[in-house]
C-alpha cells in the first residue's frame, strides 16, 4: 500500500510543521492537508514545495533544493 508523502515525511520536517502549527495554524494545516492527500514527490504542487522548504529550513537550518530531500523511501 502507498504511503502519503505526510507518512513518508522525515522527522525534521514533521517537528517543523508541528512548531509552525502553533505561529499559523492556518498555513500549518494546509500543508498538512496537501500532504495527507498526495502519495507522489512529482505530484507536489510548487508552493507546497516551498512551504515544505521554508519549514526544512526552520528546523535543520539548511537550504535544500530538491523536494525529494523532505520525505523517506518508500
Amino acid at each position: 500500500m502507498l504511503k502519503t508523502l505526510l507518512e513518508r515525511a522525515k522527522p525534521q520536517l514533521l517537528e517543523a510543521l508541528e512548531n509552525q502549527k502553533l505561529e499559523y495554524p492556518n498555513l500549518a494545516a494546509d500543508t498538512e492537508q496537501k500532504l495527507k492527500s498526495i502519495f507522489f514527490v512529482t505530484d507536489l504542487p510548487y508552493g507546497t514545495f516551498m512551504d515544505c522548504k521554508s519549514l526544512w529550513m526552520q528546523s535543520t537550518k539548511t537550504l535544500v533544493d530538491s523536494p525529494w530531500e523532505f520525505f523517506e523511501e518508500d
